[in-house]
Formats: C-alpha cells, sequence, structure tokens
C-alpha cells in the first residue's frame, strides 16, 4: 500500500507548497515511517495533523493521483503517462511522463504546451521524477 502514497521528500516539498488537500497518510519529520488510516481520509497541512502535535513537524501523504490532479488544478500543469510501444517487437519499452500546460479554458494540451517529458524503464522511477521536476517548475516561479 505505502507505494500509493508520494515519498516523504515530496510530501515535505508539497507542503512548503501550501499543498492542503485531505489525506489518509502522514510523515514525521524525523521518521520515515509512513502512517495512515486506511479508513478515514483526515489529514491535511495546515489543520488535521496538529491533532497528533505540533503540526510543523509532519506533512500530509497524498497518493500519488491526489499530487497529479494537484498540479492540474492548482497550477495548470498537466501531467500524462503513457507506455513506449515498440509496435514491431509487440512490448512496451518504457513509459512515457509528460507536464503540458494547460490554459483554463478547458482545452487540450498540445505539443506547443509540452514542459518535460522523461522516459524509463521503470513506472514508479519515472512518476517521481516527473513529479519532482513539476515541483522545480513550481518553485522556480515563486521565486
Amino acid at each position: 500500500m505505502n507505494k500509493q502514497f508520494v515519498t516523504k521528500d515530496i510530501a515535505f516539498k508539497l507542503k512548503a507548497l501550501g499543498f492542503n488537500e485531505p489525506c489518509m497518510g502522514f510523515f514525521k519529520f524525523n521518521n520515515d515511517k509512513l502512517f495512515y488510516d486506511s479508513t478515514i481520509i483526515r489529514f491535511r497541512n495546515n489543520e488535521d495533523l496538529n491533532f497528533f502535535s505540533d503540526i510543523t513537524t509532519r506533512a500530509s501523504a497524498p497518493l500519488w493521483s491526489q499530487v497529479i490532479d494537484w498540479f492540474r488544478t492548482t497550477y495548470g500543469l498537466h501531467i500524462t503517462s503513457t507506455g513506449d510501444n515498440d509496435k514491431s517487437r509487440f512490448k512496451y519499452d518504457g513509459y512515457v511522463f509528460e507536464i503540458n500546460r494547460v490554459d483554463w479554458s478547458g482545452l487540450e494540451p498540445d505539443e506547443d504546451n509540452l514542459v518535460y517529458t522523461t522516459i524509463m524503464l521503470d513506472y514508479e522511477i519515472a512518476r517521481e521524477e516527473v513529479i519532482n521536476f513539476a515541483l522545480e517548475i513550481v518553485t522556480s516561479t515563486m521565486n
């Protein structure tokens, strides 16, 4: 189940950017363990975590899909993934992740909006890399 949640490093970076969506889990600053409750969604960075102790020492742990949706709705960054299929051999050569900028009119992204693309053999590594790049994009525009 832990693979469904972002890493601790990403969770704290998201918190710094203002991520405050309800999550099933959280991380403690001085502990690498993921804490979660699969029966309720209640952990928010700026609210419910203080029920457990000092809010500054914890970060909510969203699911990867929550983060992808958050980047789209909050920053207009549309993250997609597909398999890189070599049709001549009928097998996947890896996974392609892309970040496209979307405008708020709801139009589909196109090549002119492409911000970043990566291809890797391992899906989880590619997903983490594209999320880290989206974090860099947002952080650099804030400075």
